[in-house]
């Protein structure tokens, strides 16, 4: 089941809940930002397959969280090819459907998630930002 992901515009944020087994994989039960703090949303497609295949190498280190090869990442990782360093969050499981949040001012530079229907998921952020 993939992760849930609700706006709350009461409070200018985006919540995404992971549940279940993605939660103990990940390391985390949810992450939360702000919508001011989206600076794009998009279908991450055939990226994120060759992030699944890189993210275990010497440029990625993973802080915490789980990883099945090309199967399932979840968790924190530091993309240390980058500097600053940029700290990323995962819980992806299908690539077709898998979204890709970039924000500023967060302490996640990106977020990987993985949807039941990605355009239907990126039209709804895309939406209030």
């Amino acid at each position: 089941m993939p992760s849930n992901i609700t706006i709350d515009n009461k409070k200018d944020t985006v919540t995404i809940t992971l549940h279940g087994m993605r939660k103990i994989a990940a390391m985390k039960s949810s992450v939360t930002f702000g919508i001011s703090h989206i600076t794009s949303v998009g279908k991450a497609g055939h990226d994120v397959e060759k992030r699944f295949s890189t993210i275990a190498d010497m440029n990625h280190l993973r802080i915490m969280g789980s990883g099945v090869s090309n199967h399932y990442y979840g968790g924190t990782s530091m993309n240390m090819s980058t500097h600053p360093h940029e700290k990323e969050f995962w819980d992806v499981d299908d690539p077709e459907e898998c979204i890709v949040i970039t924000l500023d001012h967060e302490p996640f530079t990106r977020i990987y998630i993985s949807t039941d229907d990605a355009d239907k998921t990126i039209r709804g952020l895309q939406s209030i930002i």
